[in-house]
């Protein structure tokens, strides 16, 4: 009788002292949202030119290459700045390249990335760039909608949800809502379903073959007659013996 009676208060207590934690839980978290950015094949793939010279505004991976710096915007293109007096570098020109991230330079030959495809783009004439060849549907990260077209960015918004710890979704750094993404304001990623956040960091790669050389985060390499490529899954390779033609 003692240990029914003592199991029975001690069960008691638990449930009281599960209530109390229930009910003092005050604890919010902020989720803030974020847009899924689409763009159709038509929106990827347009005529590479160069456009006017622009400031830096979001700048990704550098690369050098003969006199030139090679600087990514993240996402549209790549700026090009004459380095022929490094104590007084210019800005010349840039070059579109809608969904670009990284690149590498050979033989006056710039490989890029744009959105799922790998262009190679003849800057012989710098300021007059023309493209070589485009290599289609290299890059599977980015999920496609039949409707919509490939989902290629997450933009962050104003909105923002406050979620209570009571909620299910507050042990979570992300959930969706509606066809947006909610993200924890204490937590960033690079990439989320293959598309990118807008908040990446800067790097680049060592070259060879009368290539460029760039910083150590990049994603392209270049060594001997081939040109390596990462992303999130796999590495490519690609014979570049006619740099034009990979």
């Amino acid at each position: 009788m003692n240990k029914l009676l003592l199991f029975t208060v001690l069960g008691l207590a638990f449930i009281s002292l599960q209530s109390c934690l229930k009910d003092e839980c005050e604890a919010t978290r902020t989720f803030i949202a974020y847009e899924p950015i689409y763009k159709t094949l038509d929106q990827i793939r347009v005529p590479i030119v160069a456009g006017e010279k622009r400031k830096l505004e979001n700048p990704g991976k550098i690369y050098f290459y003969d006199n030139f710096i090679f600087v990514n915007e993240l996402y549209e293109g790549v700026h090009l700045i004459d380095n022929s007096n490094p104590q007084a570098p210019v800005i010349t020109a840039f070059i579109n390249i809608p969904g670009n991230v990284d690149i590498a330079v050979v033989d006056n030959i710039l490989y890029a990335d744009n959105y799922i495809d790998l262009v190679a783009i003849d800057i012989s004439a710098p300021t007059s760039p023309k493209l070589a060849y485009r290599e289609e549907n290299v890059f599977s990260r980015f999920t496609f909608d039949t409707q919509r077209g490939y989902l290629v960015d997450f933009l962050p918004t104003t909105q923002k949800e406050e979620i209570a710890c009571s909620d299910p979704r507050f042990g979570t750094n992300n959930f969706w809502n509606n066809g947006w993404w909610f993200l924890s304001d204490s937590f960033r990623g690079e990439t989320f379903n293959g598309a990118n956040i807008r908040n990446n960091t800067s790097g680049g790669n060592t070259g060879a073959k009368a290539g460029g050389v760039g910083g150590s985060f990049a994603r392209f390499g270049i060594a001997s007659q081939y040109l390596y490529i990462v992303d999130q899954f796999d590495l490519r390779v690609f014979d570049i013996q006619k740099p034009s033609n990979p």
